[in-house]
């Protein structure tokens, strides 16, 4: 099983699998984990495009996000389950993972950067 969450309980990843699963839009038959691995591309493509530019969105964007993809039924719910996200590592394949890490500038405001990363071997 790949990790979505480095160093938490099987509880957040269930919780953060169970997420990103509904993004998926696929009709195929597919395990919990397929799912997962479909809703986070979908995510990872929305959030950064086709070349996986790395990109620093504030909470109403993350919101906003969530909610377009389907891992949020309104926005919201999105605003509430962002600061869950803070240091995810989601996987969307095999050796391939979304990381969402909260940052601050020097006033204080925080944002969120979105990067994803091949694990190549």
């Amino acid at each position: 099983m790949a990790y979505l969450l480095y160093g938490t309980s099987e509880s957040s990843l269930i919780y953060i699998g169970e997420l990103f699963a509904k993004a998926s839009r696929s009709n195929k038959f597919l395990t919990p984990r397929e799912r997962w691995f479909d809703g986070a591309k979908r995510f990872k493509r929305k959030a950064l495009g086709l070349f996986r530019m790395k990109t620093v969105k504030s909470l109403e964007e993350m919101a906003h996000l969530l909610y377009e993809t389907s891992i949020a039924s309104s926005i919201e719910e999105g605003r509430k389950i962002v600061p869950s996200l803070n240091g995810a590592r989601i996987a969307y394949g095999d050796c391939e993972e979304i990381a969402i890490e909260e940052i601050k500038n020097i006033s204080g405001e925080k944002k969120y950067r979105i990067d994803a990363y091949s694990l190549g071997l």
